[in-house]
């Protein structure tokens, strides 16, 4: 990898999410690697066919590769690790030897067993790619002994320390615990000592609410906590070095397999703003106007102070094309699309902005 990216934004495999990584224009594209989350099978298949963990991971990687071309870091954490395809195969190792892009790069972390490291390594050696190492907050406590940790995880990559991305994941952020997160964070970098030498370190977490039940046909703010505590930690006087931002988008890191015919999902823009998201929130798309109130809560968007205008981004002209009644509003995961495509394309000018 040549340059380390402006931004790492957290994506899981489904197709909302990464059609919004299409939709960015080829400018902001250059300066984000994202880090997939491959999804699990969900518990609860829409049909009565479940697929096997090969086509499950086939359609993924051909969805990915469709829709994303430049690098990637890619995580299996979410899946179940103890399956292996009918052949035997891990479920890493399968999925890059079917899709070897050697733009994509494995994450591994200090929580993963000997045969998912085993899978990383044959990755690294067969296709000549990097590695990226996701710690989460415990792993951030003792400084020392991450780096051995980190230390054998690279001696058996047979990579060295600039081949190596490391990514700190403090999930969930609230009030109460960021000055707690924030000392972790800081005591990590300045204490770790090899911190100057990887390939990029990055420093992620979330603000956004596992759900937004009440306040139906409302608009109200929720505040980008995530982001003041990555301007907290490098506001730092004496920090070693600077991580990269990345964040979860508009969901929730924790964000549970639900079974979609047991929820009562609404109408919701999700919109990014300097400080806060905007939640505007209609009601049940099950009954009444259902998908069609994406008209007026398109409406009601537009007509914020905090709209960037339809030429801003693709999201933010689906939003003027919905408010003026151009286009079908679509499904639900469109409007994942959008909400995404906006707080992508808004947070990598946002950060260009500050001038890190």
């Amino acid at each position: 990898m040549k340059n380390a990216p402006l931004y790492v934004p957290i994506v899981k495999t489904k197709r909302g999410e990464l059609k919004a990584l299409r939709k960015l224009d080829s400018a902001r594209q250059s300066l984000i690697i994202p880090l997939v989350d491959i999804h699990r099978i969900s518990k609860f298949p829409e049909s009565k066919t479940k697929d096997s963990l090969d086509k499950h991971l086939e359609k993924i990687g051909l969805v990915l590769s469709t829709y994303w071309k430049n690098p990637a870091f890619i995580d299996f954490s979410t899946i179940d690790l103890t399956a292996r395809t009918p052949n035997g195969n891990h479920p890493v190792e399968f999925f890059f030897r079917f899709n070897s892009n050697n733009n994509w790069i494995p994450v591994t972390g200090l929580d993963r067993d000997e045969a998912y490291l085993s899978a990383c390594q044959k990755i690294v050696k067969t296709y000549g790619t990097e590695l990226c190492i996701r710690l989460l907050e415990d792993d951030l406590e003792d400084p020392a002994e991450t780096e051995e940790q980190i230390q054998e995880i690279l001696n058996l990559c047979d990579l060295s320390v600039n081949e190596c991305h490391l990514f700190m994941d403090l999930k969930y952020i609230v009030a109460e615990d960021f000055l707690k997160k924030k000392e972790t964070a800081i005591h990590f970098i300045n204490n770790f000592a090899g911190i100057k030498h990887f390939a990029s370190l990055s420093l992620s977490s979330s603000s956004f609410p596992d759900s937004l039940v009440g306040n139906k046909n409302s608009t109200y703010k929720i505040l980008r906590l995530d982001f003041f505590f990555w301007r907290a930690v490098l506001a730092e006087k004496k920090l070693v070095r600077k991580p990269i931002y990345s964040d979860y988008g508009v969901v929730n890191p924790n964000n549970p397999d639900l079974n979609p015919q047991a929820i009562a999902p609404s109408a919701k823009i999700r919109y990014t703003s300097t400080n806060d998201w905007i939640i505007i929130k209609g009601s049940s798309v099950r009954k009444g106007q259902k998908y069609g109130q994406f008209y007026s809560l398109s409406a009601s968007a537009i007509s914020l102070p905090e709209y960037r205008g339809k030429h801003y981004s693709w999201g933010d002209n689906f939003i003027f094309e919905c408010a003026t009644e151009r286009k079908k509003t679509g499904n639900l995961e469109r409007w994942v699309k959008v909400d995404t495509n906006h707080h992508i394309t808004f947070v990598v000018d946002q950060i260009a902005n500050i001038g890190v």
